[in-house]
């Protein structure tokens, strides 16, 4: 889940740059009509609006003590397993409790336990989807400026799917 989580901020990040990076490579193809698209994807906006956003703002790079604080009472009357531990406790003791938190942080808590697992495996999965495509694109702008620049055997062939 941590992985998860500090990967949709970073991506967050990754988008803004590339909002910012709209005007110095305003005259670049390649740029234009490739990874600059991604911003103009309905879908794209929206997981980053509604999932991406809060992760990074709520959960991983900043803590907001009253959304916390919210999502915490919540999630304490529905009643919950603080931690899961066997065998050595300095090793094998898993905090579910934080999971289920900034689970809750990314897509909320109505609904029941079923909905809840089945709008963050949506997440999760529309985010891996999302990040997928973003380093084939960002991977295939900076082979081509590479391989503009004279960098010989250092561009890297795209990824399978």
């Amino acid at each position: 889940m941590n992985s998860y989580l500090f990967a949709s901020a970073i991506l967050y990040e990754a988008l803004h740059l590339v909002e910012a990076m709209n005007k110095p490579f305003r005259d670049e193809p390649e740029f234009q009509n490739d990874l600059r698209l991604l911003l103009r994807d309905k879908t794209v906006r929206e997981l980053k609006q509604v999932h991406l956003n809060p992760v990074r703002n709520n959960a991983v790079f900043h803590f907001e003590a009253e959304r916390f604080a919210e999502t915490l009472r919540q999630t304490i009357s529905d009643g919950c397993i603080f931690l899961v531990a066997r065998g050595n406790p300095t090793n094998d003791v898993h905090y579910s409790f934080a999971d289920i938190v900034a689970g809750e942080i990314l897509v909320g808590s109505v609904g029941g336990t079923e909905v809840f697992y089945s709008k963050l495996e949506t997440a999760m999965v529309d985010t891996r989807t999302l990040l997928k495509d973003f380093l084939e694109r960002a991977e295939k702008l900076i082979n081509h400026h590479l391989a503009a620049w004279g960098f010989q055997n250092a561009v890297v062939s795209q990824r399978s799917a």
